[in-house]
C-alpha cells in the first residue's frame, strides 16, 4: 500500500514538472545534485535538470568548486538557455546570485550591518572583494584608520566592513573597513573616558606632533600634551622632547567627558623647579637672568631652567619706550629685581629698572664713602704737614 502511495506521489510530481513552464531570464532556486568535472548539475524542479558551466559559477578568483560547491546546497540560478544539445537547461549561478544578492545587500546597506569580507586583489586606488559572488571595491582611503603604505599586505586578509555606497544600476558596491574600525575606536574611547581619573599615571605612544603639543595614544583614545606640559623648561616645539612612536608615561591633568578631550602632562611633578622658588628667591633681592623672549607687553627672563619671570614693559627702563626691543634683546644677560612671587600659579614679577636703580644707588653710596674716606685722609695728612712745617721754623 505504501509503495503504491509513493509511486502515486512520484507520478504526480512528474506531471507537475512536465506541466511547469520556465523561461529564459527566470531566477529559480535549485538544489545541487552532482558535479561532472568543472560542471555542476542542479535540480530545478523541472522535467529536465540544469547544468552550470565553470564560467557561470563565480567571478571570484578565489572560488574553488571542490570547496565551495557541495551536494545538497540550495542556490539561486538564472536560466540562460531552455535546452542545450543534451536536452539540459543551461543555468548561471553567478548571475542568479547577482540579481538576488542586491536585495540582501540593500538590507545590509540600509541597516548599516557589519559583514565579513576577504580581500582578493589589488587594483588602482584600492582593493577588490567579493560578496555573494559580486565584486566590491574598497578605496585605499577607506581600508584602515592607519596609514596604508602597501595594499598588497591586505590580500588574503579577512576584515569587518560596512557598505557605504550601493548602486544596482551600475553594479557599484563600495565598502569601508575603516568605518567599522572608527566605530570600535569610538566605543573604546567612551569606555576609556569613563575610567580615567585626574592625576592617574598611564603609559602611551606618541602619535602626532603639532606646533602646540604632542598627541599621545593611551589605549584607544588620544590625549594632548601641550608644550608647557612637556617639560619644566620652555619648549618651542614638542620635537625637542619627544618623537612620533616614543613610549611615554604621562599623567592625566584633566578629563573633559562632555567634549571627549583629555589633557595630559609629561613633565614630572616631583621635579617642579617652582617648588623651591620661595627658598631660593626673595622679594626685593636682585638676581641675574637671561632674556628668553620678547612680547609687546614685556620680556621674559629665565633665572634657572624652568623658572621664568616677566618684566613688564614699564619695568624695563626709566626712559619711555614703545616696545621691549628698544632696550633689550633675546639672549641678553640682565640683572633683575624680584617684585612679587606667585608660587601657586608659578609666576614671578621682575624689574630691570628697579634693579639698575638700586645698583646705581649702591655704586654711588660706595663712591661717596670712598670719597669721604679720601677727604678725611687728606685732612689728616694736611694737619700733620702743617705741624711739621711749624716745628721746622
Amino acid at each position: 500500500m505504501e509503495n503504491n502511495i509513493e509511486t502515486m506521489e512520484s507520478f504526480e510530481k512528474d506531471i507537475d514538472q512536465s506541466l511547469k513552464r520556465i523561461y529564459v531570464g527566470d531566477i529559480l532556486e535549485g538544489t545541487i545534485v552532482g558535479k561532472i568535472g568543472t560542471d555542476v548539475i542542479v535540480d530545478i524542479n523541472y522535467h529536465a535538470e540544469g547544468i552550470i558551466n565553470k564560467e557561470e559559477l563565480s567571478d571570484d578568483p578565489s572560488f574553488d568548486i571542490d570547496r565551495d560547491i557541495n551536494i545538497g546546497d540550495k542556490i539561486k540560478v538564472k536560466i540562460l538557455k531552455l535546452e542545450n544539445e543534451d536536452g539540459t537547461v543551461v543555468l548561471s549561478k553567478k548571475r542568479g546570485e547577482k540579481e538576488t544578492a542586491f536585495e540582501t545587500l540593500e538590507e545590509i546597506f540600509s541597516e548599516e550591518k557589519i559583514i565579513k569580507i576577504k580581500i582578493n586583489e589589488v587594483v588602482k586606488g584600492g582593493v577588490i572583494t567579493y560578496i555573494n559572488g559580486m565584486r566590491g571595491f574598497i578605496p585605499a582611503s577607506l581600508l584602515s584608520i592607519d596609514y596604508v603604505d602597501d595594499l598588497n599586505k591586505f590580500v588574503g586578509k579577512e576584515l569587518d566592513a560596512k557598505i557605504v555606497e550601493l548602486d544596482q544600476s551600475s553594479n557599484k558596491i563600495i565598502l569601508s573597513p575603516k568605518s567599522v574600525e572608527l566605530e570600535k575606536v569610538e566605543i573604546q574611547k567612551k569606555e576609556k573616558l569613563n575610567t580615567l581619573q585626574n592625576g592617574e599615571v598611564v603609559e602611551g605612544t606618541v602619535k602626532n606632533l603639532t606646533n602646540f603639543g604632542a598627541f599621545v595614544d593611551i589605549g584607544g583614545i588620544q590625549g594632548l600634551v601641550r608644550n608647557q606640559d612637556l617639560a619644566w623648561k620652555r619648549v618651542k616645539h614638542p620635537s625637542e622632547i619627544v618623537q612620533v612612536g616614543d613610549q611615554v608615561k604621562v599623567y592625566i591633568i584633566n578629563v573633559d567627558r562632555k567634549n571627549e578631550k583629555i589633557s595630559l602632562g609629561l613633565k614630572d611633578v616631583n621635579e617642579n623647579p617652582w617648588r623651591d622658588v620661595a627658598e631660593k628667591y626673595s622679594v626685593n633681592n636682585i638676581y641675574e637672568g637671561q632674556i628668553t623672549r620678547l612680547l609687546d607687553f614685556g620680556a621674559f627672563v629665565r633665572l634657572e631652567e624652568g623658572v621664568e619671570g616677566l618684566v613688564h614693559i614699564s619695568e624695563l627702563s626709566d626712559a619711555r619706550i614703545t616696545k621691549p626691543s628698544d632696550v633689550v634683546a633675546t639672549g641678553d644677560i640682565v640683572k633683575v629685581k624680584v617684585l612679587d612671587i606667585d608660587k601657586k600659579n608659578n609666576k614671578m614679577s621682575l624689574s630691570i629698572k628697579e634693579a639698575q636703580n638700586e645698583l646705581d644707588r649702591n655704586e654711588l653710596e660706595a663712591y661717596n664713602e670712598q670719597d669721604e674716606a679720601t677727604t678725611s685722609l687728606k685732612g689728616l695728612f694736611g694737619d700733620i704737614l702743617k705741624k711739621l712745617e711749624k716745628d721746622d721754623n
